[in-house]
């Protein structure tokens, strides 16, 4: 500390207080001058320790502030760029993009969105699973582009088709395909992605544009396609009931105005013509068809072949034998993921029809495994939870999710049959 003489500007050396006393004794100085020196250097102790802790902490906050700016620049911090904590020898998963599927399927969406959900999630091209959109195989009666997408390893040559859509009033069929194509692209697992490396998926989501718009804006419970008949004034065919094989056996109407009217021949119209045509390209290229799955509703029902007759003596016993159990096997499946109850029986048993497209994709295929799934409800009996209406094919948007589940079992699992 340092005593101060009021009579003096320069300041002597330091000393304690001992030796102020001594100095105060020899230099005569009266007492009251000592005891103010004395205050005035206290005061000046006190002021220098606060001037220290103040220039202190506008250090450390100044520090902190510093850090914490570093840390808000630098790039691994950053939660969005995953990429910048990865190592030069790491490879990260495949990114693919993310889908909410509540916002997806809080409604049922009309042709040009749901395909458009399909063409946007493959053209991010960061998918696991190689996977082309085919924007046009074919034109609807009214104009619309029927489209395609093919899943998978092109240098496979097993091929198992899947179309959904045939009928207008079944919205769950492309509804739930489009739920299962989605959990398909993002998915990491090594099994899937092997299997797709084997086998190959031809999708066509959604065969009839037309009629299934017309069914959404207009009239609910529509059912065919929309061409315009030349007698009468009753649209529509059942492309369900256009297609080559076994055309106008049974159950086949010939009245346009009917529900199940076959058309003017087979594959007269241009959304059936458009799967057969498909088909074909894809075996001139080199492809062999050895699965197929046409999905409906509503039933629970998972049908196979022979479904154009009463007798079943066209399907040969071995094929019959395969049918059977594998259609057993996807109803199991389907109960392990996602719990619903599916009952599996011949077509024929259900009701015989003629010109359907499971029967012609058996007399075309490699394998003949071919089959009709009719998704959910299993009956109108049910419907008083899961339908708005008591009517099996109206059912909620709340359904399409789980429903997904069911589509993707079957078609996984008759995936893993034939690779």
């Amino acid at each position: 500390m340092r005593v101060f003489d009021v009579d003096r500007k320069s300041d002597p050396p330091a000393a304690d207080d001992e030796e102020v006393q001594l100095l105060a004794v020899k230099m005569e100085l009266p007492q009251d001058k000592i005891d103010a020196n004395k205050t005035r250097h206290e005061k000046r102790k006190w002021i220098f320790a606060s001037l220290t802790i103040l220039l202190c902490g506008i250090l450390f906050v100044a520090l902190w502030v510093s850090m914490d700016a570093s840390k808000q620049l630098s790039p691994a911090a950053e939660g969005n760029d995953a990429d910048a904590a990865t190592t030069p020898d790491e490879k990260p998963e495949p990114k693919v993009p993310e889908v909410n599927f509540g916002e997806t399927f809080q409604r049922y969406l009309p042709a040009s969105e749901l395909l458009q959900m399909w063409e946007s999630t493959i053209d991010a091209k960061n998918l696991a699973i190689e996977m082309e959109y085919v924007s046009k195989i074919g034109r609807s009666i009214e104009g619309r582009d029927i489209a395609a997408v093919r899943l998978g390893n092109p240098a496979a040559n097993k091929t198992v088709l899947i179309t959904g859509g045939v009928h207008a009033r079944e919205w769950i069929s492309p509804a739930a395909l489009l739920g299962a194509f989605l959990k398909i692209a993002s998915s990491t697992d090594p099994s899937l992605l092997r299997l797709f490396q084997k086998v190959r998926l031809l999708v066509v989501p959604l065969v009839n544009p037309d009629g299934y718009d017309f069914s959404l804006q207009t009239n609910r419970m529509w059912r065919k396609n929309r061409r315009n008949n030349e007698k009468g004034n009753c649209k529509g065919v059942d492309l369900n009931r256009n297609f080559g094989a076994h055309y106008g056996a049974v159950d086949a109407s010939t009245s346009p105005c009917s529900e199940t009217f076959r058309g003017s021949g087979a594959f007269s119209e241009p959304e059936s013509l458009a799967i057969r045509d498909l088909v074909n390209s894809e075996k001139s290229k080199g492809m062999d068809f050895v699965g197929f799955i046409d999905f409906h509703s509503y039933g629970g029902l998972i049908l196979y072949p022979p479904g154009w007759g009463k007798r079943p003596p066209t399907v040969p016993e071995k094929t019959e034998q395969e049918l059977k159990d594998l259609a057993g096997l996807i109803s199991r499946r389907i109960k392990q993921v996602s719990g619903y109850d599916y009952k599996p029986e011949s077509a024929q048993q259900l009701y015989p029809v003629g010109g359907s497209a499971d029967d012609w994709m058996y007399t075309v295929s490699l394998t003949g495994l071919s089959f009709t799934i009719e998704l959910r409800p299993s009956d109108q009996n049910v419907c008083d939870k899961r339908c708005i209406t008591n009517n099996g094919f109206v059912l909620p948007p709340s359904e399409i999710e789980s429903t997904s589940k069911d589509v993707m079992a079957a078609i996984l699992t008759l995936m893993e049959h034939v690779g």
